[in-house]
């Protein structure tokens, strides 16, 4: 199957060995060796090589493998799950990048009844940014901005007409998980020490409040 599209193709090229590293079994690190084609693609009309289901988008890893290191900086930082798994810092935010998209991806898109709104210091210097959350579901929806004015909220609100229609007295809500949400956010910015890619600072706070992928998500025989 194409990379690119999905599309099934007949046409195969060279084919060459390649190395995924795998889950590690008692302090022994395993790599799975297989052969990988390069195929064409008659609606890409181009030569990529075949899509394996079960290797990771970073081809160096399976993608349970992905699995493994995104379940983990769930509640380490990514420098330990580095030294635990001797990998480069990169690699472990590349791969939790795998892992948190799958989750963003199952939880579906969000369609609040009930929003409530806050700010987040990202970092020292008055360097605000606001998220958004859906308080039924009780997690957040969107971190954007580049500070708290209204014009930064103006990111987040293409339906306020409906927002404003709903927003009467009798339709009070409690706002008591916004702060609890602030709490968590803060505890995991300290256990980041900063994270300096600031899309992926927002990424890890939508995903803490999603549940675990269970294990078994990687599709695909491995």
């Amino acid at each position: 199957m194409c990379s690119c599209c999905g599309h099934r193709c007949q046409g195969r090229y060279d084919k060459r060995t390649c190395l995924a590293r795998d889950l590690s079994v008692a302090d022994w690190r395993i790599y799975v060796q297989f052969e990988r084609w390069r195929v064409y693609c008659p609606r890409c009309r181009a030569v990529f090589v075949e899509r394996l289901d079960w290797l990771a988008e970073n081809p160096r890893y399976t993608q349970r493998f992905a699995m493994r290191i995104g379940a983990l900086c769930r509640t380490m930082t990514n420098k330990d799950v580095a030294e635990l798994e001797r990998l480069h810092d990169s690699t472990v935010k590349k791969l939790d990048k795998i892992y948190i998209g799958k989750q963003v991806a199952k939880a579906g898109l969000p369609a609040p009844r009930v929003i409530g709104v806050d700010e987040i210091a990202i970092r020292k210097g008055h360097d605000y940014r606001i998220i958004v959350s859906d308080l039924d579901r009780g997690r957040p929806i969107w971190v954007g901005g580049r500070g708290r004015s209204e014009e930064d909220l103006d990111l987040f609100f293409r339906h306020w007409d409906g927002i404003a229609s709903y927003c009467h007295p009798e339709n009070k809500f409690s706002l008591g998980l916004v702060e609890g949400l602030n709490t968590k956010i803060r505890v995991l910015q300290r256990r980041a020490y900063g994270y300096r890619d600031e899309d992926y600072l927002k990424l890890k706070i939508v995903a803490a409040f999603l549940p675990p992928l269970r294990r078994g998500a990687s599709n695909g025989p491995l």
